[in-house]
């Protein structure tokens, strides 16, 4: 495998090194001396070398040493020049051209490399004259040994080392087809097309300032010993020196919003020029009902909404994530404080204020847990009733035109949806959303599974009319009313055995699905043994619990859930579908023969879903497969824990091993 080939089938290491390879150094002083402008939001890197220590371990779990040294040294095309020992990131400014991204990392100063005086490779035989001792070290030796000798060196000599360490640097990537203008050296200078010599008469670059073209278009800045990457050259003016490496202390990776950089309103005006784009991305489809745009196109500008309340509106939102070999875990931490006075900090301090009914619901042997008390403020609330009507909308037109069912079938249907929206309807008024669901394996590749929620007051009457109607569906159903009583919940017993036929792993042998009703609170229970389950949670919602857990809370096991697909799928083989403008092939046409050069090529992703599937069955049957989610309030902080067990670390390790053994290793 060629250097090249291997440097254009790494594209986006290119913007992962100059991610995490940023160091703190001594600085000369700035070319442009005005007030540096705060970034909005900074993400560190501990160093390079700490990013490789967790790609070790994880192609470790899957024992693949030389998968991972294939992808390390392909990383390190990109690395020469670049100190990889300290931290590193990116900076997004918000600028009157809207979000701009700048990529820093420094170039180091090597005293076993050049020579400052001829600023001339130094040979071998002349580095192993100077520093005999250097063989005999261990790279963290070596590593200490190469700082202390800087530490003897004056700051215009380790100046002069990083000036020719960036030489080297900007050469390299041109020979990786990551190309500069000026050129490295006159000879290269014969590459620059005509129209990039052009474009540099009138950008009137600085000294220290270079256009980017070749495998990406951008802008290139060196300043104190520093390097910036961005796509317009006034971004990369803005970058000045290293990152916070404080930021990214106790961390594998760090990023920070603050609130403080800015005023609001200078975010927001650079937020809105990143939401016009995301809404004018929303495109109706050539064959997409207009009703089923309008409710994409809705829920998708609620999720950009929620997005620039938490950028515009927060004072600080922090994420810490760390990969721990120790531990054999990874972990995200994000905290998120709203600014005095915002609907953000208001939706904040809503966490926690209400009671939640089910806090005392056993989780013990659940291979899925979900618990959420969760309010439903201003913005979410208008969303909630926006999104009702139109899926409301939506349900009834195409039952009114659909040409499957009688009118009377129609009329039936359009009933069920008028009574299951108008109790939707109703939790923007409830105020919260307040339930739980639980599922146990029987270790036959079924779930019994229980949920229950607070519902908005008078819903009993709707819901079990509910059940009428759906018993009416197909002449298979069939709905017992109050078959137990437990409290003050009344159970009812609807049994679907078509749904059971299609999903037997969720549901009993003939289909049962118990429903509880109750004035405040309704209850859900299939797949065996779910009434007993049923009715002892109900049991358990009574008992009063001294301190609440989260917020909202998720444990869930994925090997079953892997498996359970791998049943569906199996049930349900894939066919695949002709697209719709293929052209249909002239009757006894001949299929494409090997090495036909008219034959189209077949274009695959890294990895198909079957060996998706396939990998993730494998890795899971070992176990330590839980990934568990919390989020609470903390006073005005809401904390959000996500972690990953070691099956998780060890199932990406084995996806990455594939990618690199097919795309990076030789033959």
């Amino acid at each position: 495998m060629t250097r090249n080939y291997r440097a254009r089938g790494m594209v986006l290491v290119l913007v992962a090194i100059a991610v995490t390879a940023v160091v703190s150094a001594p600085s000369t002083k700035a070319a442009d001396e005005k007030a540096p402008v705060k970034p909005a939001i900074t993400v560190v890197f501990p160093s390079t070398d700490e990013v490789f220590k967790d790609l070790k371990f994880t192609f470790g779990l899957v024992n693949d040493e030389k998968g991972f040294n294939t992808l390390k040294s392909t990383i390190e095309l990109f690395l020469v020049g670049i100190e990889t020992t300290q931290p590193g990131g990116i900076r997004i400014y918000p600028t009157a051209a809207g979000l701009q991204t700048v990529l820093s990392f420094p170039i180091k100063a090597d005293p076993f490399k050049f020579d400052p005086n001829t600023g001339k490779p130094l040979a071998a035989s002349e580095i192993k004259k100077r520093w005999p001792q250097l063989e005999k070290l261990s790279p963290d030796e070596a590593q200490a040994f190469r700082t202390a000798e800087l530490k003897k060196l004056t700051p215009e000599h380790i100046q002069k080392l990083r000036d020719l360490e960036f030489g080297a640097l900007i050469l390299n990537l041109f020979d990786l087809d990551v190309k500069t203008a000026p050129a490295p050296t006159a000879a290269l200078g014969k590459q620059i097309p005509k129209g990039i010599a052009a474009k540099l008469k009138d950008l009137h670059l600085a000294a220290n300032e270079r256009l980017i073209f070749g495998l990406a278009d951008g802008f290139m800045r060196y300043e104190s010993g520093y390097v910036h990457i961005g796509k317009l050259l006034p971004d990369v003016r803005l970058a000045k020196g290293g990152l916070p490496a404080e930021l990214a202390e106790g961390h594998d990776l760090a990023a920070l919003i603050d609130g403080q950089a800015q005023s609001q309103e200078e975010r927001k005006t650079a937020f809105d020029k990143a939401k016009q784009e995301l809404i004018g991305g929303i495109a109706k489809g050539e064959q997409e009902d207009e009703a089923v745009f309008e409710v994409r196109k809705v829920v998708t500008e609620h999720l950009i909404a929620e997005v620039e309340r938490f950028f515009v509106e927060s004072s600080r939102i922090h994420l810490g994530w760390n990969v721990s070999a120790a531990q054999k875990h990874a972990r995200s931490e994000l905290d998120i404080e709203g600014l005095p006075g915002t609907a953000l900090e208001e939706s904040v301090e809503l966490l926690g204020k209400t009671p939640d009914e089910f806090a005392s619901v056993s989780k013990l042997d659940t291979v899925f847990s979900l618990s959420g008390n969760f309010p439903i403020d201003p913005l979410r609330k208008a969303f909630l009733t926006n999104v009702v009507k139109l899926e409301r909308a939506l349900l009834k037109k195409q039952i009114a035109e659909s040409t499957k069912h009688s009118d009377e079938q129609k009329k039936s249907e359009d009933e069920l949806v008028e009574l299951m929206f108008d109790v939707i309807d109703g939790f923007k008024d409830l105020g919260v959303i307040n339930g739980f669901l639980r599922s146990w394996s029987n270790g036959d590749g079924t779930l019994t599974t229980v949920a229950g929620g607070r519902v908005p007051e008078n819903s009993r009457e709707k819901f079990e009319k509910m059940l009428e109607k759906l018993a009416t569906r197909k002449a298979t159903n069939k709905v017992e009313n109050k078959v137990e009583t437990e409290s003050e919940v009344e159970i009812h017993k609807l049994s679907v055995p078509d749904v059971q036929t299609d999903f037997p792993e969720f549901l009993g042998k003939d289909g049962e699905v118990y429903v509880g009703t109750a004035d405040k609170t309704l209850w859900l229970a299939s797949g065996t043994g779910s009434l007993e389950r049923l009715k002892k949670a109900i049991q358990e919602s009574k008992v009063a619990v001294e301190k609440p857990g989260p917020e909202v809370e998720l444990i869930v096991k994925l090997g079953p859930f892997v498996e359970l697909r791998e049943n569906y799928h199996v049930r349900n083989p894939a066919v695949a579908a002709v697209p719709a403008n293929e052209p249909k092939k002239p009757s006894g046409a001949k299929p494409p023969q090997k090495g036909d050069k008219a034959a189209a090529k077949k274009v695959e992703g890294f990895i198909s879903g079957a060996e998706l599937r396939k990998i993730a069955l494998e890795t899971f049957k070992e176990g330590k497969d839980t990934m568990t989610f919390s989020l609470q309030r903390d006073n005005k902080t809401v904390k959000l824990n996500v972690q990953f067990d070691e099956g998780l670390i060890r199932f990406v390790g084995k996806l990455a091993s594939k990618v690199v053994k097919e795309n990076l290793e030789d033959d």
